[in-house]
């Protein structure tokens, strides 16, 4: 009874249910995935945040947001002096988030090109094994992502028309793993993949067409609310 409002709460989770998956390698575990959706959403809001303050209308107001931000994050960093995982978390996968929103801010300053891409590349061989390596690593992978994405390209774009089902396949691969897994006793890593791969593919495409893409054209109508309430008048 309480798998469902306690998942939704996406802080206090429950990875059980009675007699399922006892017998798998990780056991009575029905989506190991939901561990990451509360700091996502978490960074959503801040994204909800810095826009609706105006920080991202001006440079400058963004450059503060970044700058205590840094001021945060390093002091982490280099102090850490409580190892609160919910801390430890929360600046893990704030940093990519906030990495993309800094790309989204600047772009028009930002050279896309395959050179820095390889600059990108040998960076992060470099600092391989070093202290300053997850930041690098993050950063040169970030600017891959925007470079793929601002790429014209046609395979691309034809992509692009079937959907997006990332989302889904990070979801729902955990729980088609597991129901594999116990199904077919002593399955093997790479049987795995292959069986599971499929399975989760038709999930993904699912929830993309049945809900996620649904639930995308509310946005404008959501936006359109925020910005009444906020100033008195929908621009």
């Amino acid at each position: 009874m309480s798998y469902v409002p306690r998942n939704l709460s996406l802080k206090w989770l429950q990875y059980d249910l009675p007699g399922v998956f006892q017998n798998n390698r990780y056991p009575e575990v029905i989506n190991g995935s939901l561990w990451s959706l509360f700091y996502e959403v978490a960074c959503y809001a801040l994204v909800v945040f810095v826009g609706l303050v105006g920080l991202t209308q001006r440079h400058r107001r963004f450059c503060v947001f970044i700058g205590v931000y840094a001021a945060g994050y390093l002091l982490w960093r280099l102090g850490r002096p409580s190892e609160s995982l919910l801390i430890a978390n929360a600046f893990r996968l704030s940093l990519p988030f906030v990495l993309g929103m800094a790309y989204c801010q600047f772009r028009r300053f930002i050279p896309f090109h395959f050179g820095v891409c390889l600059v990108m590349i040998g960076l992060s061989v470099m600092t391989y094994g070093t202290g300053c390596f997850p930041e690098v690593f993050l950063l040169s992978w970030s600017y891959f992502i925007f470079f793929v994405g601002y790429w014209q390209s046609r395979i691309f774009g034809k992509y692009n028309l079937v959907g997006d089902y990332s989302y889904g396949m990070y979801i729902y691969a955990f729980p088609c793993e597991q129901i594999l897994a116990g199904t077919l006793k002593d399955i093997r890593a790479l049987s795995l993949i292959a069986l599971s791969f499929p399975l989760t593919l038709v999930c993904a495409t699912l929830s993309w067409h049945l809900l996620e893409r649904r639930a995308l054209r509310c946005r404008q109508t959501i936006e359109c609310w925020l910005i009444y309430r906020l100033y008195g008048e929908v621009r």
